[in-house]
């Protein structure tokens, strides 16, 4: 998203770097909010599980809407949409993980984790500078809606991935039931 956002609002909308600053600085300013103040307590209430589906539904309904979106109302909308499923995604699918894999794992996994972002940040590009080249002839109001449609899709694909996770000791307690790390 973050590679093709400016490049789509800037065909779309006629934003140019100074109006794409502020919409990131909104999208910044609220996964500062969500990570630094909301996440602990949305996950101490509702689970990491449910968190990371919740996220997923969100950032794919986003990714859908974007290529609609018609003006800088329903593009703050869907920007607070996608700053809020991102952080609602990522820690919660690295927590997670560190605690679906045996601890003589963790390392690996989440070094793996991170390379595949790593790599993902490096091909993912390319792939939707491809896929956004294929709009380029359609009229205006198309413009986007083929790479974003398609993370969509990829992201539908891994939501229904996540309802095979195995829920963690931790999700599975009692609300009032206090969790103790083991160190």
């Amino acid at each position: 998203m973050t590679t093709l956002f400016a490049l789509f609002t800037e065909k779309r909308f006629g934003y140019d770097a100074h109006e794409n600053g502020y919409l990131f600085g909104f999208i910044g300013i609220l996964s500062v909010i969500m990570q630094g103040g909301l996440i602990g307590r949305l996950i101490t209430k509702f689970g990491e599980t449910m968190l990371a589906r919740t996220g997923l539904v969100i950032l794919t309904a986003s990714m859908i809407a974007l290529p609609l979106s018609d003006g800088l109302t329903s593009l703050l909308i869907i920007c607070a949409g996608l700053a809020i499923a991102n952080a609602l995604t990522i820690p919660t699918l690295t927590g997670l993980a560190s605690q679906m894999i045996d601890r003589g794992w963790q390392g690996r996994a989440l070094g793996l984790m991170q390379s595949a972002g790593s790599l993902s940040r490096l091909i993912g590009p390319l792939i939707a500078g491809w896929f956004l080249m294929a709009d380029l002839g359609k009229p205006l109001t198309q413009y986007g809606r083929t790479p974003f449609w398609t993370s969509a899709a990829i992201l539908l694909l891994g939501l229904f991935v996540s309802f095979n996770f195995q829920k963690p000791a931790v999700d599975q307690l009692p609300r009032s039931v206090a969790v103790e790390a083991d160190v």
